[in-house]
């Protein structure tokens, strides 16, 4: 009860689809015996979260922004200061351009959710004359929930972290080639490097052990997308006979390649690690694989298991850098045009989030804000972008 408690406190509203969204205290107040402890059940309040305080939020967004572009800036003039080279970059230099294009659309993805669980919990609590005396009594339901509901500092926040957003997509776009390069070559590495060294010691364990099950998920593993040197599995390794390495060591060779593996191969491998690490059945259960295993095993496939999840979101770079910017549901209205019962086949553009953000700049000529003035109509090319 107190983690759901905590839960309904730090999320109050869950959008859903465009101009849709759901408040999930809603539940509570339909359950059976909301009304004899309606005293208790605080998180029914309209209380704002402080999630939904973009004003609060506005610094830590500044800071972050600040260090990633700082960050960004200085590998883009690496990238012009070794663009004559003529090696590859090394494993290193991969790793760390991939880890920086997955920060960066990480940051994108939580100011844009930031944006819209604020712009949610707006809707769903739409001002009146009493709260805002600049509201009409006739204001209509959608007017009240966006041209009347936001204050001058909320508007000017709202603006600047569009502005951080729009501005770092374009940044990362600028360098999509690099990083799509550095992508591939990484993940690359990193499958080939688990499938071909670090798969050995659970094969030699499970071949030595006789568990024929987990064998033969491991060798599927190995074999959906594994890359070897020569085209063919070495046959003299001695952990397919589960015997130790010789004195000198034994040594796999793996290549490097310019190419990412298909997401087939990923779901593929992905799916047959989760088979290996999940623990379905409960602590009780029996009949679990991971029961069967060794530790240090469990701790590699599980950490490579979840390091793979972002690997699809990666390889598809563009298309993950568009959807982390996307503020197109910003504009989007049609459940309260729906709720006009067929008075309005649109709403007028006073009305539109986009313009209000820049018509406000436009009307107090603040001089710190009219470097944004054109982030919001942005807005109106994701909307577009978003329906075709």
């Amino acid at each position: 009860m107190i983690y759901l408690y905590c839960f309904l406190q730090q999320l109050q509203v869950v959008t859903l689809f465009g101009d849709m969204q759901i408040p999930l205290y809603s539940y509570i107040t339909k359950s059976p015996h909301y009304e004899e402890n309606k005293s208790r059940w605080t998180c029914t309040a309209t209380n704002n979260s402080p999630s939904y305080n973009i004003l609060e939020q506005l610094q830590p967004i500044r800071e972050e922004h600040t260090k990633y572009i700082s960050e960004l800036a200085r590998h883009s003039n690496e990238v012009v200061t070794t663009a004559q080279k003529d090696s590859p970059r090394t494993d290193e230099e991969n790793k760390e351009l991939c880890d920086l294009a997955l920060r960066g659309v990480q940051l994108l993805s939580s100011w844009t959710v930031q944006l819209m669980e604020l712009y949610s919990w707006k809707l769903v609590h739409p001002t009146d004359n009493f709260s805002n005396k600049d509201c009409p009594k006739e204001a209509e339901e959608y007017e009240r929930a966006t041209r009347y509901n936001y204050d001058t500092d909320e508007k000017f926040a709202f603006v600047e972290v569009i502005a951080m957003i729009k501005g770092l997509q374009l940044l990362m776009s600028r360098m999509e080639s690099v990083f799509n390069e550095a992508i591939r070559r990484n993940i690359y590495a990193d499958l080939q490097d688990f499938v071909q060294i670090v798969l050995r010691e659970p094969l030699r364990q499970t071949v030595k052990k006789k568990k024929t099950l987990i064998k033969s998920i491991l060798t599927s593993i190995r074999d959906t997308c594994v890359d070897w040197m020569r085209g063919m599995e070495p046959t003299d390794d001695p952990c397919l006979k589960g015997e130790k390495d010789p004195k000198s060591g034994y040594q796999i060779h793996v290549p490097r390649r310019n190419v990412g593996p298909s997401s087939t191969q990923l779901y593929m491998v992905r799916t047959m690690l989760e088979s290996l690490i999940a623990d379905r059945g409960g602590p009780s259960s029996k009949k679990t694989l991971r029961k069967e295993m060794d530790g240090m095993a469990l701790t590699s496939l599980d950490g490579f298991h979840k390091q793979s999840f972002f690997y699809t979101h990666l390889l598809n770079f563009s298309e993950t850098l568009q959807k982390c910017c996307d503020l197109s549901q910003l504009w989007f209205r049609e459940f309260y045009l729906e709720l006009t019962m067929g008075q309005r086949i649109q709403f007028p553009i006073e009305m539109s989030m986009p313009w209000i953000l820049t018509d406000h700049i436009l009307e107090t000529k603040e001089p710190s804000m009219m470097e944004y003035v054109l982030y919001p109509l942005d807005l109106y090319n994701d909307s577009a972008h978003y329906t075709l």
